[in-house]
């Protein structure tokens, strides 16, 4: 039996700021679209049933949750512009997210549920949100966490900061009251996440800017359950490509004595310089090592890049050939790139 759904949409109307490459409607949050809805097990008319569209404009900052008490929901989105995305756990069990439109159009949801032999009720919101705090690099800002401020239930605060493209941020969240955790989101709407990169509890994520753009900053803590102050700091810097390679760890090549497969290069550095050494790869955990022209241990990173992959910022104390070594945290293989800076 179909069941009959209440949506209730109601257009925005607003002026428009232009806020770097996106373009913040000014407005109170709204309410653009709820709806009740019900997955019914093995029903063959549930992709008709639980799939919705509703009108967005370019810049609106959008947030989508399917909330239940009866069934651990799913989502899958197709913006306007035509890129998918698919949630489960947003919100606790509640799949949704957080995301600036690319363009202006139709957003398509489908809700279903985690696992195809669950049902029950749910209610699905869209709510176009206030836009974020701005932030400029080589500023500090000083704040508390509010409930919901940045998605979902979880205590957390929301920032903007805009970049160029070739600016690399180090973004720093520090606080004495909780765990911190940052979540940036970059316009091509990919999420990247830290816990521990700075000191101790501190958060600290590196994102480089590929093109002109603005970045949204998500200040929370572990969790999102635990509320206190904190210190967000954005550091900014151009630096100059000195190397970069691209390679691969595969099976049958070197292994250090602990096992692990790993790749090995020289950079010929002089006393005093500062260089910023980068390792990235979408096919596992990379680990960089580097050891100083007498062979001894120098500096080592595991997710201080963030997304899981690596990077040290170093001050060479000789002058001499230093030596990087590329591997896994676990035992893996794929592809990889090596960058340095100075």
């Amino acid at each position: 039996m179909r069941t009959n759904r209440k949506v209730l949409v109601q257009l925005l109307s607003a002026t428009i700021l232009m806020a770097g490459g996106w373009i913040f409607p000014v407005a109170a949050q709204e309410e653009l679209l709820r709806a009740s809805g019900e997955i019914l097990r093995g029903s063959i008319l549930e992709d008709a049933r639980n799939v919705y569209r509703v009108r967005v404009e370019e810049g609106a900052l959008i947030e989508v949750i399917a909330a239940s008490t009866e069934v651990d929901t799913w989502i899958d989105a197709e913006l306007p512009n035509g890129t998918s995305l698919s949630n489960d756990d947003y919100d606790g069990l509640n799949a949704g997210f957080l995301r600036v439109m690319p363009s202006s159009g139709q957003l398509v949801l489908r809700v279903s549920a985690a696992f195809r032999d669950r049902e029950g009720r749910y209610t699905l919101t869209v709510t176009s949100r206030r836009p974020p705090r701005e932030i400029a690099a080589g500023e500090v800002r000083r704040g508390a966490l509010e409930k919901g401020e940045g998605g979902g239930d979880r205590w957390s605060s929301l920032y903007q900061v805009r970049g160029r493209a070739g600016d690399e941020m180090t973004i720093d969240l520090r606080s004495d009251d909780f765990d911190a955790f940052l979540e940036v989101i970059d316009q091509e709407g990919r999420s990247f996440y830290d816990d521990d990169g700075g000191e101790g509890l501190d958060s600290r994520l590196v994102y480089r800017f590929q093109d002109d753009g603005t970045l949204l900053v998500i200040a929370t803590s572990v969790g999102g359950s635990r509320a206190g102050s904190y210190e967000l700091e954005i550091s900014s810097q151009r630096r100059t490509l000195v190397a970069r390679y691209d390679g691969t760890l595969r099976q049958g090549g070197r292994r250090a004595y602990d096992g692990r497969l790993y790749s090995v290069y020289e950079y010929e550095g002089r006393p005093g310089q500062s260089v910023r050494i980068a390792l990235d790869s979408d096919d596992f955990d990379p680990v960089l090592y580097v050891s100083d022209p007498d062979g001894r241990p120098l500096a080592m990173d595991d997710d201080g890049g963030g997304d899981g992959n690596s990077l040290l910022d170093i001050v060479l104390p000789s002058s001499g050939m230093y030596r990087l070594f590329v591997t896994s945290f676990y035992e893996a293989y794929g592809d990889y790139r090596l960058t340095i800076y100075e």
